[in-house]
């Protein structure tokens, strides 16, 4: 069974077949709980070896999480001895507003994940449950017009 290195969730791959994989926490990188072994997409594989132009950040193959383990350590403390970085810390992204634009994202799956485990707790049914995620994103765009006419 492979696991994520970002949070250890159990991922849904046998590791024999060509594989893709986001896990829910943004992590790439999943690692064979029997062997050991760590699986990573190829950009990250190609740009280790020196064969690609730019270095996916470290938000991209480990997530965002709170999980901490030796393993999500070590792998992290190797890629930034590669020249990894976390988006926060990359000029670019902050230039071109990608920072802000993945900052809100995690907001949103955050709101969307307190709504899903708050409908499990209460027991709502499927359409309660969209009609919350709904609301939830109307008024985060309600919010970010409000905060884009006070910018001006």
């Amino acid at each position: 069974m492979y696991k994520c290195v970002g949070c250890d969730a159990q991922i849904p791959w046998d590791g024999k077949s060509m594989f893709s994989y986001t896990c829910g926490c943004g992590s790439t990188m999943f690692y064979d709980e029997e062997t050991g072994h760590l699986s990573m997409p190829c950009s990250v594989a190609l740009n280790i070896g020196g064969g690609g132009k730019a270095l996916p950040h470290l938000n991209d193959l480990v997530g965002q999480s709170d999980y901490s383990s030796a393993r999500k350590t070590d792998v992290i403390r190797t890629l930034r001895e590669q020249g990894f970085i976390w988006m926060n810390e990359c000029e670019q992204c902050k230039k071109s507003g990608t920072l802000a634009r993945y900052e809100a994202r995690l907001d949103r799956e955050r709101r969307h994940e307190e709504i899903r485990k708050r409908s499990e707790r209460e027991g709502w049914g499927l359409e309660r449950t969209i009609k919350e995620l709904v609301k939830a994103d109307k008024e985060d765009i309600s919010a970010k017009r409000t905060h884009d006419r006070t910018d001006k």
